[in-house]
């Protein structure tokens, strides 16, 4: 059996173009927020809305979905080099006076463009991930208690006041937590799995994500 079909390989696919089209609609509005976030870095708070809509207004005028093809990696990586490619023809007109990365990373305290659309970018899948799970986990009220613990490390959270509340084991809630944040790994995967063509870019692609948090 093949890789299903995702929003990314509906753009790098040669076909249907009109299918392609609604794919990249539904990515941008779904990662508006990491577009917003290098936009916010690179040229200021005050121009990232509007850049933020230019950019979304060349995208369809140009076809840019249209372009897309397998070597250029994810979704991630090729909507990044579109932003940097935007940049490069319009950076005269928004440039920051003295502004090139590195100054601009020394400003914001070591945060690159890059890096803060890298972060954006995996907060959005973490949120959208959230999301799920709290959709799936509304009709437990034991996993709707623990959604605000899935991301504490090991068991260091103190869960025997919650047990206790909750009338429950502290080992079974344990055991709960731990099938929770199994069940967020999944979801994560999932969401990657949307943006890759192949299955094995998932597994790289959550090890940049990681990377991505951990350096806040």
């Amino acid at each position: 059996m093949g890789f299903p079909t995702t929003r990314w390989s509906l753009l790098v696919a040669s076909g249907d173009q009109a299918a392609a089209r609604l794919a990249w609609d539904e990515l941008a509005r779904r990662y508006r927020a990491p577009i917003h976030a290098w936009f916010r870095s690179r040229y200021g708070a005050d121009r990232a809305d509007d850049l933020t809509h230019a950019f979304f207004a060349e995208s369809i005028a140009g076809d840019w979905w249209a372009r897309a093809d397998i070597d250029r990696g994810s979704f991630r990586t090729y909507l990044r080099m579109l932003l940097q490619r935007f940049g490069t023809r319009h950076g005269e007109r928004y440039a920051i006076a003295g502004g090139d990365d590195q100054a601009i990373a020394a400003a914001a305290g070591g945060v690159t463009p890059e890096h803060a659309y890298e972060r954006a970018f995996a907060q959005t899948l973490v949120a959208h991930a959230m999301d799920r799970l709290r959709d799936q986990s509304r009709d437990d009220p034991i996993m709707v208690a623990l959604l605000q613990h899935v991301f504490e490390r090991g068991e260091q959270g103190d869960l025997k006041q919650l047990a206790s509340a909750l009338g429950v084991l502290q080992n079974t809630l344990s055991q709960r937590l731990r099938r929770l944040k199994l069940r967020l790994r999944e979801l994560l995967r999932e969401e990657f799995s949307l943006l890759v063509v192949d299955p094995v870019q998932v597994d790289d692609e959550l090890r940049l994500l990681r990377d991505a948090l951990a350096r806040d």
